[in-house]
């Protein structure tokens, strides 16, 4: 009988082992030849000894370094690309997506699935103010994106440290919460009855 291979089928027990009759080493799911010019068929001599001296020697199949997925990142430090292999995608921060982020090295020599697509987060409309503009329907609320609160006139800020910028976090959330305050503008008001007391208008 041939001596198994490495990484080879197993020989089978029935085969014809005679003169001249010949067996065909193969191997195992997901492995292929070592190097390409290696011999896989061995031979019965007159002599009742197979012609091949070593059996064959299988290794297994390479997939080679999994496509880069849209705005992703590796979580497989050192990883390896060979049958049976994992490799895990990671969204960038601020991202996410719906698709497979595991794949696995398959004896086709391709990966189980395509790599991943991630979307940028968004964050629903912010709240409006106290006493500012109404935030328009129409801002980009995508991740990293930003709104800047404005008082309506005649209001002001309720200190000059006041914050008036939001931003859209990785979280998918707004920065600045809850929504600022805006108060009535005393100048302004102080101006008007001034201007009532000299023209002689009552308040």
């Amino acid at each position: 009988m041939p001596v198994d291979g490495t990484d080879t089928k197993p020989v089978p027990s029935d085969i014809r082992t005679t003169y001249r009759n010949s067996y065909n080493y193969e191997c195992k799911e997901g492995y292929e030849r070592a190097s390409k010019s290696a011999e896989m068929m061995t031979s019965c001599d007159q002599q009742g000894r197979w012609t091949l001296n070593s059996p064959p020697i299988c290794k297994k199949v390479d997939c080679g370094p999994p496509p880069i997925g849209v705005n992703t990142e590796s979580t497989s430090d050192g990883y390896n690309t060979k049958y049976l292999d994992y490799y895990r995608y990671r969204c960038l921060t601020g991202y996410t997506t719906s698709d497979t982020t595991v794949v696995q090295c398959l004896a086709s020599k391709s990966w189980s699935h395509p790599p991943p697509t991630c979307h940028g987060k968004t964050c629903e409309k912010p709240d409006n103010g106290t006493n500012t503009e109404p935030v328009p329907d129409d801002i980009d609320t995508g991740y990293g994106k930003s709104y800047t609160y404005r008082c309506k006139e005649g209001f002001e800020t309720i200190s000059t440290s006041a914050e008036m910028n939001t931003s859209c976090n990785h979280l998918g959330r707004w920065t600045l919460k809850p929504a600022p305050i805006c108060k009535g503008n005393t100048l302004l008001h102080d101006s008007f009855c001034l201007f009532k007391l000299i023209s002689g208008s009552a308040l």
